[in-house]
């Protein structure tokens, strides 16, 4: 399950693991600060080699990717986000 804003999400199965999160899209000046702090050194480099407008809906992508995958897992975010690595290929995502 995962809230944000006025959003909610809930992801039910029976047959195998799932982990779901959300967040709300909003300006986050610091965006390449927390990028380090929480994100490996390749997706920081990427963080930071975007330009300016594409920071924050690509933080947000990587963000919600790791806690939906920990989410999944059991492990939740007592787990570092810099030890689940997400990588970008063309249009689509990936651990």
């Amino acid at each position: 399950m995962s809230h944000s804003h006025e959003l909610a999400l809930c992801a039910l199965s029976v047959r195998r693991q799932v982990g779901v999160d959300l967040e709300y899209l909003r300006p986050l000046p610091e965006v390449v600060q927390l990028a380090k702090r929480f994100f490996s050194v390749r997706e920081h480099a990427l963080i930071q080699a975007l330009p300016v407008e594409e920071q924050v809906p690509v933080f947000f992508r990587l963000w919600t990717g790791k806690e939906a995958y920990l989410k999944a897992t059991g492990q939740g975010l007592s787990h570092p986000l810099d030890q689940v690595e997400i990588v970008s290929t063309q249009d689509s995502w990936a651990l």
